[in-house]
């Protein structure tokens, strides 16, 4: 309950001890607690102290994809050994390259996420996504309705990735229906909210989906996480109008 201080005790041994393992939890506490710069700075360290480290480059380029700059954890993940990308990495991988609207690298990276792990249906809707922004709508759908199929018997945590599926598939009742389930048991979950928005916007109720974003940035999420083309038609709408970052330009993707 005292973040403050567990930082100075870390900080402490690491001017002791400066090993990647201790620059490492310090970073990640620096993290979680909003001091990104530091964070950075001791990821820095760690890879200078050891070239290469896997666990440090995946540390930094969570902290670009969720809170800096995702051409950075491109950049950052293109740095490990192939066999050292577990799905979760590639997942992460696949994402950044989505926000920077790459989507076929995207796809690459979601598809060499599936190989190792088959069975996961947000990397399944996340590689649904990256064929609709390829403009491979048929195939897309086909995904999409594979997720809502794995999903049917859902737990909690995987609603908003049914209701996203069921969003883009194409079924808007079943898609709110979906959203609301999850909205009511984690009323106040930000990133539940984001979640939401993606839901409302694909359905067009415009309304909704502006009071979801609204309440995901008040709760502390990123506004990179709306740059997404689904949020297009609300760009000139507050809170998306009000000092947003510009998108990524994009970039032509290679397969």
């Amino acid at each position: 309950g005292d973040p403050t201080a567990a930082i100075e005790w870390m900080q402490k041994a690491v001017e002791r001890q400066p090993s990647w393992q201790l620059l490492l939890t310090l970073a990640n506490l620096e993290y979680r607690t909003g001091k990104l710069e530091a964070a950075r700075g001791h990821l820095r360290e760690l890879l200078d102290r050891a070239p290469g480290n896997p666990e440090g480059i995946k540390a930094w380029a969570q902290i670009e994809l969720l809170s800096g700059d995702p051409a950075q954890a491109v950049a950052l993940y293109g740095q490990l050994d192939r066999d050292r990308r577990d799905p979760q990495t590639l997942g992460n991988e696949g994402v950044a390259l989505l926000l920077l609207r790459r989507p076929q690298e995207a796809e690459a990276a979601f598809r060499r996420a599936l190989a190792l792990a088959p069975q996961d249906p947000g990397t399944l809707l996340n590689l649904a996504d990256a064929l609709t922004l390829s403009g491979r709508t048929e195939e897309a759908r086909a995904i999409y309705r594979e997720v809502v199929a794995r999903t049917e018997a859902a737990p909690q945590e995987l609603l908003t990735t049914r209701a996203q599926a069921l969003a883009h598939g194409g079924e808007p009742r079943r898609a709110v229906e979906t959203i609301v389930q999850a909205l009511r048991a984690s009323p106040d979950s930000p990133q539940l909210a984001a979640e939401a928005a993606i839901v409302y916007a694909l359905v067009g109720d415009r309304n909704s989906a502006l009071a979801e974003i609204d309440r995901a940035i008040k709760g502390g999420v990123d506004r990179r996480w709306f740059l997404f083309p689904w949020f297009d038609s609300l760009r000139d709408q507050p809170p998306l109008s009000v000092a947003a970052p510009a998108a990524p330009s994009v970039a032509p993707s290679e397969p």
